[in-house]
């Protein structure tokens, strides 16, 4: 499943049982008017992707 699967499943509000349906549940119960579930690739999103996966890999600091 990718994030454009994820994203189907919000804007249609039908939820299949698979390991995604709590999340995709939880994001279309919360859908605000204001906010837009779009898909965008990784390529056109390198900043987000590259700090996604450094919040992921980095350890926590105490």
């Amino acid at each position: 499943m990718d994030s454009s699967s994820i994203i189907d499943v919000v804007k249609k509000g039908s939820y299949p049982r698979d390991y995604c349906d709590r999340i995709a549940r939880m994001c279309g119960e919360r859908n605000n008017p204001r906010v837009s579930v779009n898909c965008v690739r990784r390529s056109s999103n390198t900043v987000a992707h590259t700090l996604a996966n450094w919040a992921v890999n980095e350890p926590l600091k105490t």
